[in-house]
């Protein structure tokens, strides 16, 4: 979030701390795989690269998630 979305310190931690209220709010049924839902992370996650963006949400999807041309540290 800091550097992919230049987001400042304060914003990311409001970010991730909303990005966990949503995700680990619903767990899953004891039946299936996994404890918590993919969506809902993958959701979170679209959600803060629209409001950090400025995007529509199909556009959001869109967005690459990794920095080819970045700096490899």
């Amino acid at each position: 979030m800091l550097f992919r979305l230049r987001m400042s310190i304060e914003d990311a931690i409001k970010a991730y701390t909303d990005v966990a209220k949503r995700v680990f709010s619903e767990k899953k049924w004891p039946h299936q795989q996994g404890t918590f839902k993919a969506s809902l992370l993958e959701d979170a996650i679209l959600c803060i690269i629209e409001l950090q963006l400025n995007v529509e949400k199909n556009e959001a999807n869109g967005v690459p998630m990794l920095d080819e041309e970045g700096p490899k540290w």
